[in-house]
């Protein structure tokens, strides 16, 4: 079940529900990542001089991994969400 609210994102779930169970897992996990590193942008300082260089490449908090933990930290989820988008990352992987 994913709940939607940008509508943009609805094409992108459509497609994701359409796919075999590998590719699906690979997107679903960059979908994922992509919305994760846009909330943690939303809670804290608006510096792209500082956050780009942390959350991109091989900055300090640019792994999936690493982005999970920080919005749990954040308090943008809960524990439980924590254990399910670690979850999803190990599949990918």
């Amino acid at each position: 079940m994913w709940l939607v609210s940008d509508p943009n994102h609805e094409q992108v779930i459509a497609e994701i529900e359409r796919m075999e169970d590998r590719p699906a897992a690979l997107v679903a996990a960059a979908f994922l990542e992509t919305i994760l590193t846009d909330l943690i942008k939303l809670a804290i300082l608006d510096d792209e001089k500082v956050t780009g260089p942390l959350l991109k490449g091989t900055g300090a908090l640019a792994a999936f991994s690493q982005k999970i933990d920080l919005g749990y930290l954040l308090m943008l989820y809960p524990e439980y969400y924590k254990g399910l988008l670690h979850t999803i990352r190990k599949t990918r992987n």
